[in-house]
């Protein structure tokens, strides 16, 4: 079930939301969609500092927070994009790049998916195991990630056996 919706944005305190969203769903976990529900961002989608987008329950987020790229899971910190304080804003462009950039212009991080990108198109996921990927539009094949998927509770992770 795919559902269109807007995307969570909140601003720090006395910032104003300034996230652009042109095309974004939410992914919901079901018997006919057995994959993780996620947070659909398409090409040409822009975050300023100090705003987020959040997966489907909203456990996971991802900041530009004082220029830095952050995954958040359950309010903690669980990932930094390499890069220096100086960001002002993030894109993920139409190539499927998802790029930090200065107030200048200038980037200072990217995730270089260009490449995997470039003909078929891919989307940003936020989703609710913890995870930020980059993944194609087509085949859903995980091109960059953030690793900081955790293991949902209510899937074994093994089968039980039983003993003979």
């Amino acid at each position: 079930m795919t559902v269109t919706t807007s995307l969570l944005a909140s601003p720090s305190a006395g910032a104003s939301p300034s996230v652009s969203v042109p095309t974004a769903s939410v992914q919901e976990r079901s018997a006919e969609n057995p994959l993780v529900a996620k947070t659909e961002i398409y090409g040409g989608w822009r975050m300023w500092d100090n705003n987020y987008v959040a997966s489907p329950d909203g456990r996971t987020q991802l900041h530009l927070l004082r220029g830095l790229l952050e995954v958040w899971r359950d309010g903690g910190h669980v990932w930094t994009a390499g890069q220096s304080s100086a960001g002002a804003y993030v894109d993920f462009q139409h190539d499927g790049n998802l790029v930090v950039y200065t107030g200048a212009g200038q980037p200072v991080w990217a995730s270089n998916t260009t490449f995997w990108c470039g003909q078929d198109g891919c989307h940003l996921g936020i989703q609710d195991d913890g995870n930020v990927v980059i993944e194609d539009d087509f085949t859903y094949w995980d091109f960059w990630s953030t690793k900081t998927a955790r293991p949902d509770p209510a899937t074994p992770l093994l089968t039980p056996v039983e003993a003979k």
